[in-house]
């Protein structure tokens, strides 16, 4: 794994693909990731989409060819845990009603058919990743130096990182979105909440999750269709989009 003493040519995150196997496998045909290349994604690779398990099989081979490569855990990837580990009817229920039905379908429609080297994969992804790196000043032109925080759906605004709850960095919403500085000036990566404005313009938060699932527009403010799973490289917020 790459460390933030180590050169990166390009920091790269990409947004929650939601089971969209044809999409995730296009965008990384276009962006091309590289070994200089360091690759984190912002979870929710499951559920709603029409191929879970071809995704996480595609993730778990992108891992071997790409080893500086972090995988954060969404919400969707800890209902599941929820159902594998407490086999509650509530956590079934509230798994299905958010998308898991497909999941399960992607399986051959049996909870047990899931591999179980695909639940490990689930079990490792982390609830949040920091990385130093150097950005350019669009205002002054000269180099400094951000701390990026990725992370599934936000934080809880100033608290410290290491005591968010599990609850608000995989599902917080409008505290954090109408925070200004969620963290300093910690730069927050996230997805989890659809947004037409991908990546956006605020100093402080990159929203990613371009609403892959969505055929309409995206409506939380917006005008912008949907349909999108997006990579960014948050050094230049440059963006591709498929």
């Amino acid at each position: 794994m790459l460390t933030e003493g180590d050169h990166i040519e390009r920091l790269l995150a990409i947004g929650d693909i939601h089971g969209y196997l044809d999409n995730l496998t296009r965008l990384l045909d276009i962006v091309q990731p590289t070994e200089k290349d360091l690759v984190v994604f912002l979870g929710d690779y499951i559920d709603r989409g029409p191929d879970s398990c071809g995704v996480i099989d595609k993730l778990t081979e992108f891992e071997r060819r790409h080893p500086h490569t972090l995988f954060l855990r969404g919400n969707h990837e800890q209902l599941l845990l929820d159902v594998v580990d407490f086999s509650q009817p509530d956590d079934y229920l509230l798994f299905l009603q958010n998308g898991g039905g497909s999941t399960l379908e992607s399986y051959g429609g049996e909870l047990r058919n899931i591999p179980a080297e695909h639940i490990e994969f689930i079990r490792t992804t982390k609830l949040y990743y920091q990385h130093h790196a150097e950005i350019i000043d669009p205002d002054s032109g000269t180099h400094k130096l951000r701390k990026f925080v990725f992370v599934h759906a936000g934080v809880r605004p100033q608290v410290a990182l290491e005591k968010q709850s599990r609850e608000d960095l995989l599902g917080i919403r409008a505290q954090f979105l109408d925070s200004k500085y969620p963290l300093g000036e910690s730069i927050i990566v996230h997805g989890h909440t659809p947004s037409e404005d991908v990546p956006g313009e605020i100093p402080y938060r990159i929203p990613l999750d371009s609403g892959v699932y969505l055929k309409g527009v995206i409506s939380r403010r917006g005008r912008a269709p949907g349909g999108k799973l997006t990579c960014c490289d948050v050094l230049t917020r440059e963006i591709w989009q498929v």
